[in-house]
Protein backbone atom coordinates (compact mmCIF):
# COMPACT_ATOMS: atom_id res chain seq x y z
CA UNK A 1 0.00 0.00 0.00
CA UNK A 2 1.71 3.21 -1.01
CA UNK A 3 0.75 6.77 0.64
CA UNK A 4 0.81 10.50 0.15
CA UNK A 5 0.12 13.08 2.36
CA UNK A 6 -1.76 16.08 1.30
CA UNK A 7 -4.20 19.26 2.82
CA UNK A 8 -7.20 18.37 3.19
CA UNK A 9 -8.20 22.06 1.88
CA UNK A 10 -6.58 20.91 -1.24
CA UNK A 11 -9.87 17.68 -1.64
CA UNK A 12 -12.25 18.90 -4.45
CA UNK A 13 -15.82 18.58 -3.21
CA UNK A 14 -18.15 18.33 -6.26
CA UNK A 15 -21.85 17.55 -6.03
CA UNK A 16 -21.39 15.51 -8.93
CA UNK A 17 -19.66 12.45 -7.54
CA UNK A 18 -22.60 11.49 -6.18
CA UNK A 19 -24.50 10.36 -9.38
CA UNK A 20 -21.37 7.66 -9.80
CA UNK A 21 -23.41 6.01 -6.63
CA UNK A 22 -26.64 6.50 -7.80
CA UNK A 23 -26.54 5.53 -11.18
CA UNK A 24 -23.72 2.94 -10.94
CA UNK A 25 -23.42 1.25 -7.84
CA UNK A 26 -25.49 -1.80 -6.72
CA UNK A 27 -24.81 -0.56 -3.03
CA UNK A 28 -27.35 2.68 -3.44
CA UNK A 29 -29.84 2.24 -0.94
CA UNK A 30 -28.72 -1.12 -0.18
CA UNK A 31 -25.19 -0.78 2.30
CA UNK A 32 -25.80 1.60 5.40
CA UNK A 33 -22.46 3.33 5.04
CA UNK A 34 -23.42 4.51 1.08
CA UNK A 35 -25.99 7.28 0.10
CA UNK A 36 -28.37 7.93 0.51
CA UNK A 37 -27.75 6.98 4.28
CA UNK A 38 -24.30 8.84 5.17
CA UNK A 39 -24.89 12.54 5.56
CA UNK A 40 -24.94 14.86 2.85
CA UNK A 41 -22.02 16.68 0.94
CA UNK A 42 -22.21 20.19 2.81
CA UNK A 43 -21.71 18.02 6.18
CA UNK A 44 -18.51 16.66 4.73
CA UNK A 45 -17.39 19.60 3.44
CA UNK A 46 -17.44 20.59 6.81
CA UNK A 47 -16.11 18.02 8.39
CA UNK A 48 -12.96 18.20 6.40
CA UNK A 49 -12.02 21.94 7.19
CA UNK A 50 -11.80 20.67 10.73
CA UNK A 51 -8.94 18.21 10.06
CA UNK A 52 -5.19 19.51 9.40
CA UNK A 53 -3.89 16.45 7.85
CA UNK A 54 -4.94 13.82 4.88
CA UNK A 55 -3.50 11.09 3.35
CA UNK A 56 -4.39 8.99 0.34
CA UNK A 57 -3.67 5.43 0.53
CA UNK A 58 -3.86 3.07 -2.45
CA UNK A 59 -2.97 -0.16 -4.05
CA UNK A 60 -3.87 -2.31 -7.16
CA UNK A 61 -5.00 -5.41 -5.91
CA UNK A 62 -5.48 -8.44 -8.47
CA UNK A 63 -8.66 -10.74 -8.95
CA UNK A 64 -10.05 -13.41 -10.78
CA UNK A 65 -13.51 -13.17 -9.77
CA UNK A 66 -16.29 -10.93 -7.85
CA UNK A 67 -15.24 -13.07 -4.69
CA UNK A 68 -11.54 -12.94 -5.28
CA UNK A 69 -12.52 -8.80 -5.55
CA UNK A 70 -14.79 -8.48 -2.70
CA UNK A 71 -12.33 -10.02 -0.28
CA UNK A 72 -9.50 -8.10 -1.51
CA UNK A 73 -11.26 -5.26 -1.36
CA UNK A 74 -12.00 -6.53 2.13
CA UNK A 75 -7.99 -6.52 3.28
CA UNK A 76 -7.63 -3.66 2.08
CA UNK A 77 -10.47 -1.55 3.80
CA UNK A 78 -9.09 -3.62 7.17
CA UNK A 79 -5.69 -2.35 6.60
CA UNK A 80 -7.31 1.35 6.71
CA UNK A 81 -8.98 0.81 9.34
CA UNK A 82 -5.47 -0.57 11.22
CA UNK A 83 -3.81 2.97 10.07
CA UNK A 84 -6.98 5.36 11.18
CA UNK A 85 -6.33 2.81 14.71
CA UNK A 86 -2.31 3.35 14.67
CA UNK A 87 -2.95 7.37 14.02
CA UNK A 88 -5.33 7.29 17.08
CA UNK A 89 -2.80 5.70 19.42
CA UNK A 90 -0.30 8.32 18.04
CA UNK A 91 -2.58 11.08 20.15
CA UNK A 92 -4.92 11.83 16.79
CA UNK A 93 -7.87 10.83 18.36
CA UNK A 94 -10.08 11.70 15.90
CA UNK A 95 -8.88 10.39 12.63
CA UNK A 96 -11.08 8.95 10.86
CA UNK A 97 -11.09 6.90 7.24
CA UNK A 98 -13.03 6.79 3.83
CA UNK A 99 -13.28 3.63 1.87
CA UNK A 100 -12.68 3.24 -1.88
CA UNK A 101 -16.46 2.03 -2.88
CA UNK A 102 -18.73 0.29 -0.65
CA UNK A 103 -18.02 -0.57 2.47
CA UNK A 104 -17.47 -4.10 2.30
CA UNK A 105 -16.50 -4.91 6.25
CA UNK A 106 -18.83 -6.94 7.29
CA UNK A 107 -20.38 -10.26 5.82
CA UNK A 108 -22.39 -8.97 3.02
CA UNK A 109 -26.08 -10.09 4.22
CA UNK A 110 -25.08 -7.89 7.35
CA UNK A 111 -25.21 -5.03 5.16
CA UNK A 112 -28.72 -4.45 3.92
CA UNK A 113 -30.17 -2.10 6.66
CA UNK A 114 -30.77 1.14 7.19
CA UNK A 115 -28.14 1.24 9.73
CA UNK A 116 -24.45 0.04 10.35
CA UNK A 117 -24.46 -2.76 12.55
CA UNK A 118 -21.26 -2.55 13.35
CA UNK A 119 -20.67 1.52 13.00
CA UNK A 120 -16.87 1.13 14.80
CA UNK A 121 -15.70 -0.71 11.32
CA UNK A 122 -18.17 0.75 8.80
CA UNK A 123 -17.06 3.68 6.51
CA UNK A 124 -18.37 5.76 4.34
CA UNK A 125 -17.30 5.41 0.58
CA UNK A 126 -15.17 8.42 -0.46
CA UNK A 127 -17.36 8.85 -3.36
CA UNK A 128 -20.07 9.45 -0.76
CA UNK A 129 -18.51 12.27 1.11
CA UNK A 130 -18.31 14.35 -2.26
CA UNK A 131 -14.47 13.92 -3.12
CA UNK A 132 -13.61 14.07 -6.32
CA UNK A 133 -12.16 10.51 -7.13
CA UNK A 134 -10.69 11.27 -10.32
CA UNK A 135 -9.36 14.40 -9.53
CA UNK A 136 -7.60 12.22 -6.08
CA UNK A 137 -6.25 9.82 -9.36
CA UNK A 138 -4.97 12.44 -12.20
CA UNK A 139 -3.64 15.11 -10.20
CA UNK A 140 -3.15 13.90 -6.70
CA UNK A 141 -1.38 10.07 -7.31
CA UNK A 142 -0.29 10.45 -11.38
CA UNK A 143 -2.14 7.44 -12.20
CA UNK A 144 -2.53 6.32 -15.92
CA UNK A 145 -6.35 6.46 -16.88
CA UNK A 146 -6.56 2.70 -17.63
CA UNK A 147 -4.92 2.36 -13.73
CA UNK A 148 -7.88 4.75 -13.07
CA UNK A 149 -10.94 3.29 -15.00
CA UNK A 150 -10.16 0.20 -12.84
CA UNK A 151 -11.26 1.88 -10.07
CA UNK A 152 -15.04 2.18 -11.64
CA UNK A 153 -14.45 -1.31 -13.10
CA UNK A 154 -16.83 -3.12 -10.64
CA UNK A 155 -19.61 -0.68 -11.71
CA UNK A 156 -19.18 -0.33 -15.26
CA UNK A 157 -20.77 -3.07 -17.93
CA UNK A 158 -19.56 -6.87 -18.07
CA UNK A 159 -17.95 -6.20 -21.54
CA UNK A 160 -15.58 -3.75 -19.89
CA UNK A 161 -14.81 -6.25 -16.81
CA UNK A 162 -13.97 -9.00 -19.30
CA UNK A 163 -11.60 -7.11 -21.21
CA UNK A 164 -9.51 -6.11 -17.75
CA UNK A 165 -10.42 -8.23 -14.83
CA UNK A 166 -7.06 -8.63 -13.45
CA UNK A 167 -6.65 -5.64 -11.78
CA UNK A 168 -8.18 -3.23 -9.13
CA UNK A 169 -7.53 0.64 -7.59
CA UNK A 170 -8.32 0.61 -4.04
CA UNK A 171 -8.28 4.20 -2.57
CA UNK A 172 -8.29 5.10 0.73
CA UNK A 173 -8.17 8.66 2.67
CA UNK A 174 -7.33 9.05 6.20
CA UNK A 175 -8.29 12.53 7.62
CA UNK A 176 -6.18 13.47 10.97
Amino acid sequence: MKAIEISPSSLKIQEYTRLQCMLGCVNYKRNPMCPPFCPEINWFKNLIKSYEYAVILHDVIKFENSLTLWSERKVFQEKLLKEEQELKRKGHFFAVCFFSGFCSVCEENLCRHSECVRPSNGRVPICGTGIDIAEICFEKLHLKPDLCASYWKPLLKKEYTKRTVDQHLCLGLILY
